[in-house]
């Protein structure tokens, strides 16, 4: 697809927002399907689903992001076949940061409050991960190498942190954090 084309499908409501619409389409170029609606300062930008072939990097993979509020970031990558992402934000200042390798992976982020990050790296095939976030600084990381792991992380609170490492096939994890500062690291290997 042809940078053209991309501006024909991108429908711009306010002109200073188009540095962030060409940074998320670039950022993304190698997924095959992006959809986005970020708000920002009740303007909003609609990128419709559109496609890009770029030979052997990633097919037929869905990234979907949904931003309310200022100052969130998100950063993702996608390479392989059938991969999924979707990630929401509502609030200030939250970071997700996603990266997915291989095949039929499937990510899912939502945070609302402030401060809140999530990072989340699948390599390998049919993995799952979860993270949803609601309060103020919380960081999870979730990260899977392997065939069809399972990570479940919820943080309801403030100042929580959360890691899961999966390092081979068929592990499973959930994690539940209620309250503040509260820290939690679960290891499965092999």
């Amino acid at each position: 697809m042809k940078i053209a084309t991309v501006r024909k499908i991108i429908k711009i409501v306010e002109p200073k927002l188009l540095a962030l619409a060409l940074s998320l389409c670039l950022s993304m170029l190698i997924n095959t399907s992006v959809q986005a609606s970020p708000d920002i300062d009740g303007k909003a930008i609609d990128i419709e689903s559109f496609n890009v072939d770029l030979e052997n990097y990633a097919f037929n993979n869905l990234a979907i992001a949904s931003q309310v509020g200022n100052d969130n970031n998100i950063i993702a990558s996608q390479s392989g076949i059938e991969n999924e992402l979707i990630i929401s934000q509502v609030g200030l200042a939250n970071v997700v940061n996603a990266e997915q390798i291989g095949a039929q992976n499937t990510a899912f982020s939502e945070q609302n409050g402030d401060h809140n990050i999530a990072h989340i790296l699948q390599n390998g095939s049919l993995n799952k991960a979860t993270v949803q976030q609601n309060g103020y600084g919380n960081n999870a990381d979730i990260s899977q190498h392997g065939n069809q792991n399972q990570a479940l992380v919820i943080q309801s609170g403030n100042y929580n942190a959360a890691i899961v490492d999966q390092t081979g096939s068929n592990h499973a994890s959930t994690i539940t954090q209620y309250g503040d500062h509260q820290q939690v690291s679960v290891r499965q290997l092999q």
